[in-house]
């Protein structure tokens, strides 16, 4: 097992499962592809370790070893791809002969692939995390449920493991070894109310896992006996929960609208907005896919180096990223946000927005009478267009703000805005983030650095009953 000083592009196999190395399921793949075709092959194997605990006792854990591979082809001036779990000799004669035949009925020109990869930065595998097994995430569970006390606790520590490879027909070879660690807590609480909490990391060690869980208890012991909430226009304080599931449904999980794939056919609220405000001036939306505190990696699946993008840049729109299909049709060049073929890509999946210079207490002050949404369901309703409107429900904290102060908690609501409308009222920003995430099946977790924002109108719709 590679020290966290080696270069990330060290090969480290998973250990575990077939032990098939992955840098050998590429040449064979590549090996298959037609004469005088340009090929790409990516693979990604994870091995995920889960712990799901209540205040009662550990219930579940689980060991989960998975792989998938893409194929990309370019032939005769057409590119295609195709995906395959089926890493034995027939499965990757299968899966590049469904990428052949793809390219040959879909058009697409031959792309300016890299050789090589750049190496630096922090490295994205820490082996405290990887050594981190089901009698630690056991050891730390009981001390969450201990530490919860007579609250009742609801919560899944996850451990991974990655190897992501790439290997294309013009010699790049790269390995990047990775390791996550990632926790969530709900508690409930006095009336039925609920609170959420949560933390992810490369190093397990780093990470204030405690913390997470004191936040969890300390958020549910002040939203007892919730109350209903009637339709209408609402000052709103949105905790980073909420900021981070209304990020990662405008730029992943719902309308890509940070890539330049739904820039140039009009789907994006971007494409609309190109130079304009779509946001307060006191948001700065970035992607940071280096970010140290988030789950870095220094090049994307097409093996180009991956480097901050401006988004909104106090609240202009400023532009979407690119792959090397998306830069190439654009006269640009790659931001480094490529994914695997199958994916929404080029997508920013590391979004940050910059910090601001208000506590929480000020931001609470500051709105006067209204709300703290504290998480959105992720069940998000997409009605999209040029100002990007969505409409969900909020899930675990809901709390009633009179005069500046807490005064109890309310039954979630469902709501609807204009993400322009809404971006475009802050009002306030906190100094202090946090990182959120999102899980992807056959991927890392999406991950958003945010801080709360002081909104100056939410549309609620109504209450939900109270169960």
């Amino acid at each position: 097992m590679p020290e966290e000083n080696e270069s990330v592009l060290s090969a480290h196999p998973l250990e575990g499962g077939s032990g098939q190395a992955l840098a050998d399921v590429l040449e064979a793949t590549l090996a298959l592809a037609a004469p005088g075709s340009q090929a790409e092959a990516v693979v990604l194997r994870q091995h995920l370790g889960l712990t799901r605990y209540t205040s009662r006792s550990i219930h579940q854990s689980v060991e989960d070893l998975s792989t998938r591979l893409w194929v990309r082809s370019w032939l005769d001036g057409g590119a295609g791809w195709a995906s395959t779990g089926d890493l034995s000799s027939a499965g990757l004669a299968e899966v590049v002969g469904r990428a052949e035949a793809s390219a040959a009925i879909v058009g697409g020109e031959r792309l300016d692939l890299p050789t090589s990869v750049a190496n630096g930065g922090p490295n994205p595998f820490v082996a405290a995390t990887a050594a981190a097994d089901a009698a630690e995430r056991a050891r730390l569970a009981v001390g969450h449920i201990e530490r919860a006390g007579s609250v009742e606790v609801n919560a899944n520590l996850r451990v991974a493991t990655q190897e992501l490879a790439i290997a294309n027909s013009v010699g790049l070879r790269a390995t990047l070894p990775m390791t996550y660690a990632a926790l969530n807590v709900v508690t409930r609480g006095g009336g039925n109310t609920t609170w959420y909490e949560t933390g992810i990391g490369r190093d397990i060690e780093a990470l204030n896992l405690d913390g997470v869980v004191d936040k969890a208890i300390a958020g549910v012991s002040a939203a007892a006996q919730p109350v209903a909430v009637a339709p209408g226009d609402y000052r709103v304080v949105l905790d980073q929960p909420a900021v981070s599931m209304l990020l990662s449904t405008l730029g992943y999980v719902g309308l890509n609208a940070f890539g330049a794939g739904a820039v140039k056919d009009g789907s994006s609220f971007l494409a609309h907005h190109l130079g304009e405000a779509v946001a307060s001036e006191l948001v700065t939306l970035r992607d940071e896919p280096t970010d140290p505190a988030a789950l870095f990696t220094p090049f994307d699946a097409e093996g180009t180096p991956r480097r901050p993008l401006d988004i909104i840049v106090n609240g202009v729109a400023v532009g979407p990223a690119h792959d090397r299909a998306s830069a190439a049709s654009s006269g640009a060049d790659s931001t480094g946000h490529a994914l695997p073929a199958s994916m929404k890509s080029p997508s920013p999946l590391s979004l940050s927005i910059a910090a601001g210079t208000s506590s929480r207490d000020a931001l609470l002050a500051a709105l006067g009478d209204g709300l703290i949404v504290h998480r959105i369901h992720p069940f998000v309703s997409l009605r999209g267009g040029p100002n990007a409107n969505l409409s969900g429900t909020s899930r675990d904290g809901l709390l009633v703000v009179k005069g500046g102060e807490i005064v109890g908690a309310a039954t979630n609501v469902r709501w609807s805005n204009d993400m322009t409308d809404l971006f475009g009222s802050v009002e306030g920003v906190s100094s202090d983030r946090s990182v959120q995430w999102m899980d992807l099946p056959d991927h890392a977790p999406i991950t958003n650095h945010v801080p709360s924002l002081l909104c100056g109108r939410l549309t609620v719709h109504g209450s939900q009953p109270r169960v």
